[in-house]
């Protein structure tokens, strides 16, 4: 079974196991997928506008009440954010400063099995018989844990792992396997007497861990799974979170560990090759852009959901596509991009949606260059972002925003965040949620000001 698109450039997702065993005793086979890269580093492609509108669920309904929060430490360099009553601690830190090594983030990582039971019936067996048998549809990828909690450790995945899409439906079990755990699952192909058809079992074994889907979407195609702390603790007591990186640059070493051609953890080394880039993918009849970063490094399907991380063992992305005809020609999900979607599928507890707020603003890059901290030995490209336009009605009308404004930053619930890329507007979108209270800065004639605003579920729509 194959996922075909019709695209300018092929690439594929770098997801999954198929599960294709239908007839003629055949075993689990790699899964392809396409996909096109639309724009380069720094640059807006013409995307397609894939937003919907929508109703905004009640925070109320989520699985957990509660109102959001977050605090910020600055000696610490610690964000914790509360959605909807769960509290996920996530330190941020710069990757000179850390001591965290490759190898103490394979306790982190997983493989994921996702399988969808399907049903065959057929007639062809003689004038009066028929048959009616399952067989399993299964995509493999790999996940991250980003936090573990009293009573849940919560995974992160590309939603394109989970969810079949000739069902059109996420997958109706969900397995992981923590690296070393010594179990893979067992494929046993059967063959109907009298017939020459062939269906399949599967057997995931004592050390497949259960995970129950919380949501995702594929608008940033991301995915969150959840099993009881019980259980994987049972498989490894030493389990834990990924530590999220902030900085990351062209240049620097990414390590990739994850499930290479579905065969099982392995690490592959490479580097950064452009910091930040859009994708178009399309799963199904959707289509989506992304924001990515490139990199040089040799990976496979079945690596879609790993762990990218700097040379410190710092969380610095998810892996999400390749190129089939470049060679060690990589994409992935940036850190903070993984971060604020985490955030926003918890908040809401919506099964297939995000939300995002809308500003009411477009922008561009007025001036940008590189700068390097000698120190540091880093450097980033740092841009001034201008106001284009604003939207009539809209939160930024509504702040008397203007055309030709520098946004200098962006505070969400208290939490201040600069704003150095056009693209920082679009990933802040995520965090500003339905009632949350958000202060832009800006410059204007050479003065700096201020303006407030409260969100309510009128500014913010599907994503």
């Amino acid at each position: 079974m194959k996922r075909v698109l019709k695209l300018t450039l092929s690439l594929f997702l770098a997801a999954a196991l198929s599960s294709a065993c239908l007839l003629a005793g055949c075993s689990i086979t790699q899964d392809d997928s396409i996909i096109n890269v639309i724009a380069s580093d720094d640059s807006s492609a013409d995307a397609s506008d894939n937003t919907a509108a929508g109703s905004v669920p009640d925070s109320s309904s989520a699985d957990s009440s509660g109102t959001d929060s977050s605090s910020e430490d600055n000696s610490s360099g610690s964000v914790t954010y509360v959605s909807s009553g769960l509290s996920v601690d996530y330190e941020v830190v710069e990757s000179a400063e850390t001591t965290y090594t490759v190898s103490e983030n394979l306790l982190s990582v997983a493989t994921v099995y996702a399988d969808t039971v399907r049903t065959y019936s057929s007639n062809s067996y003689g004038p009066h018989a028929s048959t009616s048998f399952s067989y399993h549809d299964v995509y493999t990828g790999s996940s991250v844990i980003f936090s573990v909690a009293d009573d849940y450790v919560y995974f992160v995945t590309c939603y394109h792992v989970i969810y079949n899409e000739d069902e059109g439906q996420v997958a109706d079990d969900i397995y992981v396997y923590l690296y070393g755990s010594g179990d893979e699952a067992e494929v046993t192909d059967y063959q109907l007497v009298g017939t020459t058809a062939y269906y399949t079992e599967m057997n995931y074994g004592d050390n497949a861990i259960e995970c129950e889907y919380v949501g995702g979407s594929w608008a940033e195609d991301v995915a969150v799974l959840k099993a009881s702390t019980e259980s994987v603790l049972a498989i490894n007591e030493q389990a834990k979170a990924v530590t999220f990186c902030e900085n990351y640059s062209a240049g620097d070493t990414a390590v990739a560990i994850g499930n290479y051609a579905g065969e099982g953890i392995s690490v592959t080394e490479g580097s950064v090759a452009v910091q930040s880039e859009e994708i178009s993918l399309t799963l199904g009849s959707d289509t989506s852009s992304f924001r990515v970063m490139r990199l040089d490094l040799n990976i496979y399907e079945g690596n879609s959901g790993c762990g990218l991380f700097d040379e410190n063992g710092c969380y610095i992305g998810m892996i999400n596509a390749m190129s089939t005809v470049y060679t060690n020609y990589t994409f992935a999900i940036p850190a903070d991009v993984v971060l604020k979607s985490i955030e926003n599928i918890i908040y809401y507890a919506n099964y297939h949606n995000m939300y995002t707020a809308d500003l009411g603003i477009e922008v561009e890059a007025s001036s940008s260059k590189y700068v390097y901290d000698s120190v540091s030995r880093t450097g980033e490209i740092v841009e001034a972002v201008k106001v284009t336009s604003v939207a009539s009605g809209s939160a930024a009308d509504e702040m008397e925003l203007q055309t030709g404004d520098i946004i200098k930053s962006v505070t969400v619930d208290g939490v201040e965040y600069e704003v150095t890329r056009t693209y920082d507007i679009e990933d802040l979108q995520l965090i500003i949620f339905a009632d949350s209270k958000v202060v832009v800065t800006y410059e204007r004639g050479g003065e700096t000001s201020s303006a407030e605003y409260q969100f309510t579920s009128e500014n913010v729509s599907k994503h």
